[in-house]
């Protein structure tokens, strides 16, 4: 398989796995907001606990000291959710980044044969994508504070409509709830979307430090019903490395100017890399400090320190030059890239039955999802709907009453 096919299929298995990790810093913010929206009812309802009806009507008025007492807590958790919320995300990004790096840098050197002494950004710079570059049109930490100040704005309507509708403590707690639950989506989705900016970008200095390697990008989108149309219709553009031309990358269409994932919010576009082939590197002599100008040279020496003798270097060579065709991959549809995976990570994406299901029992993806609600079918409903499938599969299903 060629090594452009090979770090792509790498790439977006990977994906998978990012996604769960996004879950999982997710998950952190929103227990900051549970457990925030926990103390915040506390703090209101002995407040108002304190309120006659006469009092509530009273503190509707401009400047009213109770009611501004209870705005104030308001304002001041803002400030200290705000604050939460970027100290557990921030930890975790910048760690992500270096993480990619590792993980792109061990691929490219898997792909290629050996390892070329790939150059790394520093951690300057990954600690700089997460803190200071903009993601799509803002740094990280002015989204947060866009959305501690939209959660701001709920808390405060709510207490608001609550006192001038005449609605009681626990229902007013209960519109708090409810507030809460909004902004927990809104931090989700802007976790999510962070890991992924996070993630292409770290890759992406990676393969600009070593662009004399590495001459683009292949635009990535992952296939399937969940899919935007801009990254549907962005999937296979590319975007040249360093001073690679568009008729290096076989003159395939280019990303729009700058365009990179994430394209919008919830986005789980990647961008993989395209290496230079066999016979680009020949070429040229590639950057110093990589132990040889050539890359012939760098292999020679690289393999014959391991133990390898010149015919299995030579062999070594042959098969490395004809897969390092230097080639964008091939578009896919999703089905057909799973259909190539190893069977344990299908197993982790539909699950082991499933899994089974679409290896043994000839059953496509398309069908485990009610194709009208787009609801996963349970193993039930699966096996009323496909027999045949669960019986070439060796697996069982319902008596015949």
């Amino acid at each position: 398989m060629p090594i452009n096919d090979i770090l792509l299929d790498a790439a977006t298995r990977h994906q998978v796995f990012l996604l769960r990790y996004g879950g999982a810093t997710a998950n952190q913010v929103t227990a900051i907001l549970d457990e925030a929206a926990t103390d915040l009812a506390k703090r209101i309802k002995g407040k108002l606990a304190r309120l006659s009806p006469a009092a509530r009507e009273a503190s509707l008025q401009p400047g009213v000291k109770r009611l501004q007492a209870i705005l104030t807590d308001v304002r001041a958790q803002r400030r200290d959710i705000r604050r939460a919320m970027v100290v557990a995300t921030r930890g975790d990004l910048v760690k992500l980044a270096n993480i990619e790096v590792d993980i792109a840098e061990r691929r490219l050197t898997e792909a290629i044969g050996v390892d070329l002494g790939n150059f790394r950004p520093s951690p300057e710079v990954l600690r700089s994508i997460v803190t200071d570059e903009a993601m799509r049109g803002k740094r990280i930490g002015e989204w947060f504070t866009q959305l501690s100040d939209q959660h701001r704005s709920r808390l405060e309507g709510a207490v608001r409509l609550g006192l001038i509708e005449g609605r009681t403590t626990p229902q007013i707690i209960r519109d708090l709830r409810a507030a809460t639950e909004i902004t927990k989506r809104s931090a989700t989705t802007l976790v999510r979307t962070s890991v992924n900016h996070v993630a292409n970008r770290a890759r992406e200095s990676l393969y600009e430090a070593n662009k004399d390697v590495v001459k683009g990008m292949r635009w990535s989108a992952t296939l399937d019903g969940r899919t935007s149309e801009i990254c549907i219709s962005r999937d296979g553009v590319v975007t040249p490395v360093g001073d690679a031309k568009q008729s290096e990358l076989d003159g395939e269409p280019l990303a729009p100017s700058g365009a990179r994932p994430p394209a919008h919010p919830n986005c789980r576009s990647i961008m993989s890399p395209i290496t230079r082939s066999w016979r680009e590197l020949s070429g040229k002599d590639l950057k110093p400090g990589r132990g040889a100008a050539r890359i012939d040279d760098i292999f020679d020496k690289r393999l014959k320190a391991k133990g390898f003798k010149p015919g299995q270097i030579s062999k070594i060579k042959r098969n490395t030059r004809a897969s390092m065709n230097g080639q964008v991959p091939v578009k896919q549809t999703y089905p057909e890239w799973l259909k190539r995976q190893p069977a344990g990570f299908q197993d982790e994406v539909l699950g082991k039955t499933k899994g089974k299901l679409f290896r043994d029992g000839g059953l496509a993806v398309d069908k485990f999802v009610d194709a009208q609600s787009g609801r996963p079918f349970t193993l039930d409903q699966l096996r009323v709907k496909n027999e045949q499938a669960f019986m070439r599969a060796d697996l069982p299903v319902p008596e015949v009453e």
